[in-house]
């Protein structure tokens, strides 16, 4: 196994953008974490499609909903500002 693409997977673990996941299977396609990489990368772009169904919506139960479906999002910052907002209207 190369040193170099576990240590670029360890590093694209951490990462939010679907993007980067993309780009790691096209540069690695025989590598042993493809089926992990491509699975982090579908929940990622479902936990972006999700986020934004809950933006449109705009109601506290969508934003609920958003923070219990992905409670370690890179989001949930921003999902707690808009909560806290939504106590304030």
């Amino acid at each position: 196994m190369n040193e170099d693409e576990d240590r670029e997977f360890e590093l694209l673990m951490t990462a939010s953008n679907p993007e980067f996941y993309r780009q790691f299977l096209l540069s690695h396609p025989e590598s042993e974490h493809c089926h992990e990489v491509e699975a982090r990368m579908r929940q990622l772009v479902g936990e972006k499609e999700e986020w934004e169904k809950a933006c449109s919506s705009g109601t506290r139960e969508a934003y609920e909903a958003f923070a219990r479906k992905y409670p370690g999002s890179a989001r949930r910052c921003t999902c707690e500002s808009k909560l806290d907002s939504l106590d304030w209207c």
